[in-house]
């Protein structure tokens, strides 16, 4: 539905005061235009209405010879702009001209607030400036405090511009009052409502020259309200410059009215006070709740493209209620009309619940052919014999809870169903309505509601678990419900997450994609507030294709732990002895045994939250033969999950899914940059800086030589990286990298670039513990100081010159890692085959803890970088190069 703007609530708009303006200070002509002060704001407004149309007021506003406002036009303002203290020359010049056509000095005076207007018409009043004080001083509590001005040029002779303000009911409040004269000091009156009308002199308020919509005075409200306009250019009207709120009605519009048996025939315009205001609505279509001005409106109804009025009326709308205005009758059967409808949005009594049934569907031209029964699915009668128009007046309260209820035959036996309606949910305190609408001849039986209903549910998630192809395409089907198309190109693996479904039971037909054969078909009832799995299983071949249905346990676990449903739907032999699998854990442990074919878990097992390495398994309880390995998972505390496996291993590989999502467990990567390409001191290494990419997204930044990033976790699977020297986009090293949940690793860039390539150099950590009083560390030389492989190799000696290792290339480390006693290690690498004699690098002492795992890196090439040894953050926090240097 396409929507405008409600054009017809009124501009900014007058105000109302009472009868206490009639002993208030009468209203007063202005002081010379001169404003005193600085600094100050003042408020600019275009009052002169010198031409008919909008775009021919438009004006440039100067101060002191700078153009200050464009395209300026009549009834705009500005809101209040700040001026330094001190003298202005203001000029008005038409759009598009250099002629000053308005003129004036003014004089700002400190801390003061001013209204500054363009006003007269050039012709019945001159065109000048209008300056006022505003007063925002707040009134005393409980009023609201209104300024009241005639800026509205309409005649030549002053006289004749004079106006009567009056209420509502024809009380004169200000007489006589003439063009520039308002009300000074503002008025004060109690906080409230005011209808007022501007009316002829001396007529006892009995010609109304404008009627102005009901206004709402706030405590603390400080008001302004300009009447404006000539009648002849510009109509008269009311404008505010502070703002004004006016009284108003809640109107919900709908479009019930079934004249066409296409929606798009039925598209109509809705005019109100003669402007459109909806535009393109159609039958069951509803606005919501719009403010209206409280008052008389008239409203016409008219076919889109067309000017024929089909439906027109006057409603009348008092403030602060809500109604319900709609277009009804299809005009054969029941005239097309307006039908209006107050809504009762009061709260129900506790427990309870609000309901108003209406009628509004014209099936027959005779009333009586109209009644039908309102009546439970069970066949009691709540409302009987309901004729077309009829409604429950006042609503009907009902305890909260869960109706299914249908329209009947009016006999009172509820035996002929007209409309099944599906069961609804009301809940404590709610109020809602519920509309029977269509003429069964245009458009079909239904019902609708304004309020909305809440339908009970079923979840369903539905999923295509059958492997009755070998390529994914050529296992794509249409799924239809009920007859209709509801998920098309479904293709094997694929799942829809939980969709809504009404309660109740529903043909499931299976085709594959560009057929018309029904491969898969079945019934299933839902109830409501249950959560299902509906799968497309079997490959057609070595077991049937069928729907498999499983209700599934959204309860809660235990605190601490996961819940976890595994299923066997793999069809991958035709004996069902011969499905049999074990579900393992990677140590051997068998946690279920001779799984068969379309077995689950039921109920759900619940875990303790941790990571569960498992593998599917050949049957025997000896976990031995490994027919699916599943990554590590990761459950959390509360959790619930789902396991499938599925796969045929003939079309389709053996795998497992799920519908809930899995976390497998990450993998544990260092990152380091190790790769001396750039020679700096080795307190500015700027021009090692390189940014890593992963998976093409940055993911560290003015990374330098020397630097690692401790584990970061990352999800297993392929990782693309790739490093790029700092501020280019030259990619200099990339590789593809494969982590296995759960699993450690260190990333290094190595190489000078010079001596040895630069690349990515990858290492699988083991942390596993050492023995008591022990701890386990890796040695790991990176160092390119040669280009030949034999001329980098090194010897690993205590400093008394006790061999560890020997011939030692770069690239080279030690495997597995070396365990030793905890304790000080005092360690230096040694030219090979010196005989620890000729010291390349004296390793600063380091301290191994029982129980720590470490690895030490052989860093640098001995010319842009010099020779250095590293450790993993968990060894120690310092990189120690030579001389040492500590970060």
């Amino acid at each position: 539905m396409k929507t405008k703007i409600w054009l017809f609530i009124i501009p900014l708009f007058v105000l109302g005061l009472l009868i206490a303006l009639a002993n208030t200070a009468r209203a007063t002509a202005p002081q010379q235009a001169t404003i005193v002060g600085a600094p100050a704001r003042v408020h600019v407004a275009h009052f002169a209405p010198f031409a008919s149309e909008l775009d021919d007021t438009s004006v440039t506003v100067r101060v002191n010879g700078a153009d200050a406002l464009t395209d300026f036009v009549f009834g705009e303002t500005t809101g209040y702009l700040d001026f330094a203290e001190g003298e202005y020359l203001i000029e008005i010049l038409p759009t598009g001209t250099n002629t000053v056509a308005i003129s004036g000095t003014v004089t700002l005076v400190a801390d003061t607030d001013y209204t500054l207007a363009a006003i007269g018409n050039g012709s019945l009043q001159p065109l000048e400036l209008f300056a006022l004080v505003d007063d925002n001083a707040a009134p005393t509590a409980g009023s609201a405090k209104i300024r009241i001005a005639h800026l509205a040029p309409f005649a030549a002779d002053l006289s004749a511009t004079q106006v009567d303000i009056c209420t509502d009911d024809g009380t004169p409040v200000l007489t006589n009052v003439p063009y520039k004269v308002y009300t000074a000091p503002y008025v004060q009156l109690p906080a409230g409502d005011y209808d007022l009308k501007i009316a002829a002199p001396g007529t006892t308020c009995g010609t109304t020259y404008l009627d102005i919509p009901e206004v709402r005075l706030a405590d603390g409200d400080v008001i302004d309200v300009f009447a404006i306009g000539d009648i002849a250019n510009q109509p008269l009207q009311v404008t505010s410059l502070t703002g004004i709120t006016f009284t108003s009605a809640r109107v919900n519009v709908a479009h019930f009215a079934p004249f066409a048996s296409e929606l798009d025939d039925t598209s109509v315009t809705v005019r109100v006070d003669g402007a459109d205001a909806l535009i393109d609505f159609v039958f069951g279509e509803s606005t919501g709740y719009p403010d209206f001005l409280s008052g008389s409106h008239f409203i016409e109804i008219l076919p889109t493209g067309t000017n024929t009025v089909a439906i027109s009326g006057t409603v009348t709308l008092d403030k602060d209620t809500d109604y319900t205005l709609a277009a009804i009758g299809n005009g054969v059967l029941q005239p097309l009309e307006l039908f209006a409808l107050v809504d009762d949005n009061s709260t129900p009594d506790p427990g309870n619940f609000s309901l108003r049934v209406a009628h509004l569907a014209p099936f027959a031209a005779d009333l009586n052919a109209t009644e039908v029964d309102i009546c439970t699915d069970d066949g009691t009668v709540l409302l009987n014999d309901v004729p077309y128009k009829g409604y429950t007046d006042p609503y009907v309260q009902l305890p909260a809870g869960d109706y299914s209820l249908q329209i009947a035959a009016p006999d009172d036996t509820c035996s002929l169903v007209v409309l099944e309606i599906p069961e609804v949910r009301f809940e404590d305190g709610e109020v809602a309505d519920v509309f029977a609408i269509g003429d069964l001849a245009f458009q079909p039986l239904q019902v609708t509601s304004l309020t909305g209903l809440t339908f009970t549910q079923a979840r369903v998630n539905v999923a295509h678990f059958a492997p009755f192809a070998s390529e994914l395409d050529g296992t794509s089907v249409t799924v239809r419900v009920n007859g209709l198309d509801a998920l098309t190109d479904f293709v094997f693996g694929e799942s829809t997450g939980y969709l809504d479904f009404a309660p109740g039971p529903y043909l499931i037909e299976i085709l594959p994609t560009g057929s018309n054969v029904v491969a898969i078909s079945g019934n299933v009832t839902l109830a409501k507030d249950v959560d299902y799995t509906l799968a497309a299983i079997g490959n057609g071949s070595l077991q049937p294709l069928e729907l498999f249905a499983l209700v599934d346990d959204a309860t809660s676990p235990s605190a601490g732990n996961a819940k976890i449903r595994i299923a066997h739907l793999a069809p991958f032999a035709s004996d069902l002895s011969g499905t049999n699998v074990d579900i393992c854990t990677d140590d051997g442990t068998a946690i279920l045994t001779n799984v068969p074919y379309k077995g689950y878990t039921n109920p759900y097992v619940e875990l303790p939250a941790g990571d569960y390495d498992l593998q599917i398994a050949a049957p025997g309880g000896t976990c031995e033969t490994t027919l699916l390995d599943i990554p590590s998972v990761r459950l959390s505390d509360g959790d619930i999950a789902d396991v499938f496996a599925i796969g045929d291993l003939s079309n389709q590989p053996l795998q497992v899914t799920s519908l809930t999502g899995l976390t497998f467990t990450p993998a544990s990567v260092n990152v380091a940059h190790f790769a001396p390409f750039a020679s700096e001191a080795l307190e500015a290494l700027t021009s090692t800086s390189v940014t890593v990419r992963v998976n093409g997204a940055d993911a560290l930044t003015d990374f330098i030589f020397g630097a690692q990033t401790g584990y970061l976790e990352l999800g297993p699977g392929s990782v693309f990286v790739e490093i790029l020297p700092t501020g280019t986009n030259t990619v200099v090293l990339s590789g593809t990298f494969e982590l296995d949940a759960a699993a450690y690793y260190t990333l290094a860039a190595i190489g000078d670039g010079t001596n040895q390539p630069l690349e990515l150099f990858a290492l699988a950590d083991d942390p596993t513990l050492p023995g008591p009083g022990n701890s386990r560390v890796r040695i790991v030389h990176l160092a390119p100081f040669a280009a030949a492989l034999v001329d980098t190799e090194v010897d690993l000696c205590t400093e008394d010159g006790t061999a560890i290792l020997t011939n030692v290339p770069y690239k080279g480390f030690t495997d597995p890692y070396l365990e030793l006693p905890a304790g000080l290690y005092d360690l230096k690498i040694t030219a090979a085959g010196s005989s620890c004699g000729t010291t390349l690098i004296d390793v600063a002492t380091i301290a191994l803890r029982e129980g720590q795992v470490a690895t030490v890196f052989a860093l640098g090439d001995g010319g842009n970088a010099a020779p250095t040894v590293t450790t993993d953050i968990d060894l120690a926090p310092n990189t120690m190069f030579l001389p040492l240097i500590s970060r």
